[in-house]
């Protein structure tokens, strides 16, 4: 997409669905290469801290 095709005074925020989506991994201490996908799915570690009790904010 061009930037020129993008209407910035009208953007919103719901989902719109793409064919691919960017995945990149943070592994001891660097970003590996990135890849495209398919899976619109997204997984999360149950024991993510985001999930206790707000300590994701508190990350930073």
């Amino acid at each position: 997409m061009q930037a020129a095709e993008v209407d910035f005074n009208h953007l919103g925020f719901s989902y719109i669905e793409t064919d691919y989506r960017y995945v990149a991994r943070y592994h001891d201490g660097h970003w590996e290469p990135g890849r495209l996908i398919k899976d619109a799915q997204v997984r999360v570690n149950e024991a993510a801290n985001i999930f206790h009790y707000g300590q994701g904010s508190l990350k930073g």
